[in-house]
């Protein structure tokens, strides 16, 4: 959907400085768009104004955002909407939870201006993101070796990651270069499970 400045959003949102954080940077980006400041307002307005992606807090006083993200996947007006979860609330139980109600994708607050639009364009792509783990130092089919020697082809046999926009994350022959992974997904602060 890159580059499709066609597109609607309406964010629904209770903290008015968040909002026109969202709205100058997606106008920036070219696409139109309409806000609310409660759950409330949105559900009067979103089946009249029918926009192409709904972006949406979970904190919010009256009605939630799980529970208008529940509302609005029931609403056959709504069908081919996208809806992006928005939140501070980091929890892998939210982002969990609003998957599981049909939301297409969780953004974590803070905001960052600079990456914020990437990824709401990552999720109506529906956009995987594959990385080989070491690119950066090589990656080698060999034995794993650091050092001056190495810094042209790399010394880290091949790890291989996939990343899907509702956050699965898959992880493929786990040579040497999972401790690079590894050292991302902490610095990062992702949550992690155990695989049954």
């Amino acid at each position: 959907m890159d580059g499709d400045t066609g597109m609607m959003f309406f964010i629904v949102d209770d903290d008015e400085m968040v909002i026109e954080v969202q709205k100058a940077l997606l106008e920036a980006a070219g696409y139109r768009v309409e806000y609310g400041t409660s759950s409330t307002e949105a559900l009067e307005r979103l089946s009249s104004v029918r926009p192409d992606c709904v972006i949406t807090d979970i904190m919010m006083p009256g009605i939630d955002g799980l529970a208008l993200l529940s509302r609005l996947r029931h609403d056959q007006t709504l069908a081919d909407t996208r809806i992006i979860m928005v939140s501070a609330k980091s929890y892998e139980f939210d982002r969990k939870q609003s998957l599981k109600l049909g939301a297409d994708g969780f953004i974590t607050k803070p905001i960052i201006p600079e990456t914020y639009v990437a990824q709401i364009r990552e999720v109506l792509d529906d956009a995987i993101e594959m990385s080989f783990w070491g690119v950066f130092w090589g990656v080698r089919g060999t034995l794993p070796r650091t050092g001056d020697s190495s810094l042209r082809y790399g010394g880290n046999t091949p790890c291989v990651s996939l990343e899907f926009p509702r956050g699965e994350f898959f992880i493929f022959d786990a040579g040497t270069g999972i401790k690079l992974l590894s050292d991302r997904l902490i610095e990062e602060g992702r949550p992690h499970e155990q695989a049954g």
